[in-house]
């Protein structure tokens, strides 16, 4: 999870300030000024709006610099906690593993399986041609953890 004001206001003042004077778009409007207008060049204002400059970028292209920055830090932070673990020796390098099941079968779930086109919610006939094909591949889905005689979580 990201906190994304701070990068979103520091990203702005960095991109809006007289150095580099970018002109937000906003491209879900017909790539109008995003409220930027009247800081135009060509109206007095010190941001560059003439687009052959090269300086004005989509409010899609701001959020998805914003994403990518906190993406980055969230990287840094697990790399650095991969690498005092190994220093401390409590194992090896953590590696992104977005796995649905991998993890539950690994930590001793008890596991159950549903067929493809019921788990994603496919039509009847969609289902009927998919096994006819052969298609119709099992999906792994965890019921809970149990320990002994105690559930510890259960679906």
């Amino acid at each position: 999870m990201s906190e994304l004001s701070f990068l979103y206001i520091n990203g702005l003042l960095e991109i809006l300030n007289e150095d580099t004077g970018a002109f937000i778009v906003d491209e879900r409007a017909l790539f109008r000024p995003a409220g930027l207008a009247a800081f135009g060049r060509s109206r007095g204002g010190h941001l560059e709006d003439d687009p052959r400059l090269g300086r004005t970028v989509t409010v899609q292209r701001v959020e998805s610099m914003v994403a990518e920055f906190a993406a980055i830090e969230q990287g840094m932070m697990l790399q650095n906690l991969g690498l005092m673990a190994e220093a401390m020796g409590l194992g090896g390098f953590p590696n992104f593993a977005n796995h649905e099941y991998a993890w539950f079968e690994s930590l001793g779930f008890r596991m159950s399986s549903m067929r493809a086109s019921r788990y994603l919610s496919m039509p009847g006939w969609v289902g009927m041609l998919l096994s006819w094909t052969g298609r119709d591949v099992p999906v792994p889905l965890p019921l809970g953890l149990q320990v002994e005689e105690h559930w510890l979580m259960r679906a």
